[in-house]
């Protein structure tokens, strides 16, 4: 295997002018005419990696590096105002994250310098870890309201976190989303266009909400969302929902 950049205008003999490599290129190739070779089972998996976090000990090329190690194009999220000094790697993609407090002051206009490719929105729950929900059904309702109302901001392309819930929750994740609630945010994404985010992190939405949500002709992107260096994943979850849930290309949202 061999990593390559191609500069914008590669030298090529004349012989060999249109010799440059397009989207998606593969190239096999034997060296010589007495050269014997057999291909089998060429599988191509595009992996996305659109949220991913810099800072907290990861650097860019650290991650850069991680993403040339298992084969993930990334898209760095940045949050909501953009910093002055950010600039979007030509090898990557950028994304502008709003938090749902961010949305009343954002403007889709782009910062100094930066070409956003999506603008992801990162709904939440604003709790601590640590916090006790009394009412858990009022709750879930509110939860449910605030990604009815958020999704039609149509500049949001991908919801973060989806369907993630705190700390005090997760344990009764199946029953709290209820088919009702789940038809509901269902409904708001897919009449906005946002897709879905399967999020290797924290392993939501589950098997059932994809398909579900699948059924009903959403698509979905695959995240990290990680916190730092450590825990930058190898989107097991997001393979493993490939599998469960029988995601094809075609289900997939890419910038």
């Amino acid at each position: 295997m061999a990593e390559y950049t191609e500069s914008p205008d590669p030298f090529r003999t004349a012989d060999k002018k249109g010799r440059l490599l397009s989207s998606g290129t593969f190239a096999l190739q034997g060296h010589d005419a007495g050269s014997v070779v057999s291909f089998r089972n060429i599988e191509v998996k595009p992996l996305l990696d659109l949220d991913v976090h810099l800072g907290n000990g990861l650097t860019l090329d650290a991650a850069l590096a991680n993403s040339r190690k298992y084969g993930y194009t990334y898209g760095f999220v940045i949050a909501w105002p953009t910093p002055d000094d950010f600039r979007k790697p030509p090898q990557a993609y950028a994304g502008q994250d709003l938090n749902h407090s961010a949305i009343t002051s954002f403007s889709p206009d782009n910062g100094p310098g930066v070409e956003f490719d999506y603008v992801i929105g990162n709904f939440a729950p604003l709790t601590n870890a640590d916090t006790r929900i009394d009412d858990r059904q009022r709750f879930m309702d509110q939860l449910v309201g605030r990604i009815e109302k958020l999704s039609s901001q149509k500049y949001i392309k991908v919801l973060a976190r989806a369907t993630a819930l705190p700390a005090d929750l997760k344990a009764n994740y199946d029953t709290l989303w209820t088919p009702e609630r789940m038809d509901r945010v269902i409904k708001a994404l897919r009449d906005a266009n946002i897709a879905m985010e399967i999020n290797d992190r924290l392993h939501t939405p589950s098997a059932a909400f994809i398909q579900r949500a699948k059924a009903a002709g959403v698509r979905f992107t695959f995240g990290s969302d990680n916190t730092g260096p450590n825990d930058l994943g190898k989107l097991a979850y997001c393979i493993d929902m490939i599998q469960q849930c029988g995601l094809k290309a075609t289900n997939m949202w890419t910038p």
